[in-house]
């Protein structure tokens, strides 16, 4: 999978949040089946953007 900021191929990864591809290159993000790994979640996508904001993607 390319990231669709900087077009480095991307690395899947897994965590306690699910599962997702990381772009080691430029730190981009790439969520996998995330209904699926969050069905008690019931806001927009937008609002759970917003609070993915604040997650550090420097730890990984």
């Amino acid at each position: 999978m390319k990231c669709g900021n900087c077009y480095s191929d991307m690395v899947y990864e897994e965590d306690t949040y699910g599962s997702y591809y990381m772009c080691h290159n430029c730190g981009d993000c790439e969520v996998i089946d995330f209904w699926d790994e969050f069905p008690e979640y019931e806001g927009s996508d937008e609002e759970w953007l917003a609070e993915m904001d604040g997650r550090e993607w420097s730890d990984y």
